[in-house]
């Protein structure tokens, strides 16, 4: 303190002799004596110019004494030196400066920050823990986003009508490429154009791709928002958990949370609440979808709490929305499309057919026929590779190869019945007369 007192004074004289010509060391400032007097010293100046010439002077303070009651009355009291903090007020302070959003460079007007304001408003105004104020905000945000859903049930029934329909033409499509029609195939081409123009298929994809990405958004937000006060970290929420969850800043010790937003995400692809779309449909892309939820797992596990309780949040509201649209009533009243078979069906499916099991009668459920791996990979090599066709040139070659050989090459050996599967009837009987022929000219030969 008495450095900086002493630099200040040194600077202030040697400004004042610079550019008033002072004589000597007068006083630089009302209170620039003080410093002297107190210490009972002289203080060297040194002069310095704007023009490059410094030179020393010395002088001499008169003498005042510290006692004297005017210079007391003009120094003022000496404020008492601030006490520490105690260790309690010290973490008061840190809570405090720790839970403002602006101390942490959080709360700004991008869309992720007024989510943050949002959440720490409910949170100070209405007095709600952290837990039920993620809960608040993110089922309020679902009420408001509902009509999205709405749309995307009306989209998803559409799909999948345009969907059936245009496998029908395709699978036309695929027995006329395999028959080698190509007048057929040109007409079907034909077919599946007008009807994709007839079912405006490309508004239909547009509209997909639109609520994926109004959903997308949605989720990209909060989910920054969450992640930015939970890295921050926001204290408050190192006390704002609910239940086996304490810290809302760090991941779940128990994975429930992880394994209950992955299970939500699978079903909510398989019935395409938020894509507009049904797994069923997809059937390119159908088991890419149900296999995505399990990786997703092994990526979230190790996100905040926050985070993954807004996601359980807002899957179990799609969850419900999704038992809502069951309703025939609800659907017909919003306009979305009947469901051919609902999941109370399904249920009821399920129950009859356990029950007949147990009881020994025959229901079955209805579902599509079963192949095998090796029946599939036969499906694809005859719509892939035998569908499309070689080329006219590769045909060609073909036949000139088949002509020359039959030329110089005795016909491969034919048979009436497939060699590779067991015989007919007739064929075992011959079979057998020929064992019991033979057998009958070794037992000759034995005796």
């Amino acid at each position: 303190m008495i450095g900086r007192i002493g630099y200040r004074c040194l600077h202030t004289v040697s400004t004042s002799l610079t550019f008033r010509n002072y004589k000597g060391v007068t006083l630089c400032l009302p209170g620039a004596y003080k410093l002297p007097a107190l210490l009972g010293t002289v203080a060297p100046c040194r002069q310095v110019s704007f023009l490059g010439k410094a030179q020393e002077s010395v002088g001499s303070f008169p003498d005042i004494s510290i006692a004297d009651p005017k210079i007391l009355s003009e120094i003022g009291p000496i404020p008492e030196p601030p006490t520490p903090l105690t260790p309690e007020q010290a973490a008061e302070l840190d809570f405090i400066l720790g839970s403002k959003l602006e101390y942490l460079g959080l709360g700004s007007y991008s869309p992720s920050g007024l989510v943050q304001l949002l959440l720490n408003y409910v949170h100070e105004s209405f007095g709600l823990p952290w837990w039920a104020a993620i809960v608040v905000c993110t089922t309020s945000m679902r009420l408001l986003t509902s009509p999205v859903m709405i749309y995307s049930q009306r989209n998803s029934a559409a799909m999948t009508d345009f969907t059936k329909g245009m496998g029908k033409i395709n699978e036309k499509l695929m027995d006329a490429k395999k028959r080698r029609d190509k007048f057929a195939e040109e007409l079907l081409v034909m077919e599946l154009q007008e009807y994709v123009q007839a079912s405006k298929g490309a508004r239909l994809y547009v509209r997909t791709f639109g609520i994926s990405i109004v959903q997308g958004s949605l989720f990209l937000t909060y989910f920054i928002a969450l992640r930015g006060m939970s890295y921050a970290p926001v204290l408050s929420m190192k006390e704002g958990g609910f239940g086996w969850i304490v810290d809302l800043t760090l991941p779940d010790p128990t994975w429930i949370l992880p394994i209950y937003s992955a299970a939500t995400v699978a079903v909510i692809l398989e019935l395409g609440l938020e894509t507009g779309m049904a797994t069923s449909s997809t059937t390119k892309f159908k088991w890419g979808l149900r296999v995505m939820p399990f990786l997703l797992f092994f990526f979230i596990k190790d996100y905040p709490s926050a985070m993954l309780l807004h996601w359980c949040v807002s899957n179990t509201f799609s969850l419900a929305m999704a038992l809502l649209f069951q309703i025939p009533v609800v659907r017909r009243g919003l306009g979305v499309p009947p469901l051919e078979r609902t999941l109370m069906t399904k249920l009821k499916e399920l129950v009859l057919y356990g029950t007949s099991r147990r009881s020994g009668s025959g229901v079955k459920l209805e579902s599509c026929p079963k192949q095998s791996l090796k029946e599939r990979w036969r499906q694809f090599y005859s719509d892939r590779v035998v569908g499309s066709g070689p080329s006219e040139s590769k045909v060609r070659d073909i036949d000139a190869r088949n002509f020359s050989r039959a030329g110089k090459h005795s016909p491969p050996p034919t048979f009436p019945y497939n060699p590779r599967e067991r015989f007919p009837a007739e064929f075992e009987v011959e079979k057998r007369g020929l064992k019991e022929l033979f057998g009958f000219r070794k037992s000759s030969k034995g005796t």
